[in-house]
């Protein structure tokens, strides 16, 4: 990321709804120019703009997941694109540890047995609970609010709310 590029994103950090018209003159540089690079920092996956919600919405029970297998990149893989987990991180090689909320423990537990259900091996799981602070703000991943066919789960976030009822298939 060049000097340019980093004015850039720290003027969008303060205010993500400047728009490029006004930063180009502020920082002195060509608007389609700007634009472009904008657009390759998009493409390059180093900046992205995403709606993020108040834990009030959808939940501000917190699970800090650790698990324990040598299959954790897949559990990674399926929790980067869940609206549910928040950050997801490797450790030594055969650890995740997962930041997830939702409505309830009990709905932490079920997305936690979600991503874990398609290893072919033994994992070991400890949850500490928690709550997000209402001022928090989670960054959705998807377009689906409802996370629905990401995980191969039947839309899993609409099962998770209608636990128990008796009304759904996972």
């Amino acid at each position: 990321m060049d000097d340019v590029e980093y004015k850039l994103t720290r003027m969008l950090i303060k205010n993500p709804r400047m728009s490029f018209l006004k930063i180009s003159r502020e920082l002195g540089f060509n608007y389609i120019s700007l634009r472009e690079r904008f657009r390759k920092l998009q493409r390059n996956g180093l900046v992205d703009f995403r709606l993020a919600v108040s834990p009030a919405i959808l939940g501000d029970v917190a699970g800090v997941v650790r698990v324990r297998s040598n299959e954790v990149e897949k559990i990674i893989g399926k929790a980067l694109n869940c609206n549910r987990v928040i950050s997801a991180v490797t450790l030594n090689g055969n650890e995740a540890l997962l930041l997830l909320y939702g409505r309830s423990k009990d709905e932490i537990a079920t997305l936690v047995s979600v991503l874990t259900s398609e290893l072919a091996e033994k994992v070991e799981v400890n949850i500490e609970y928690g709550r997000i602070p209402l001022g928090e703000k989670i960054s959705l991943k998807n377009p689906d609010p409802d996370c629905s066919g990401v995980l191969k789960c039947s839309g899993c976030i609409p099962v998770l709310r209608n636990r128990g009822k008796n009304n759904h298939q996972h």
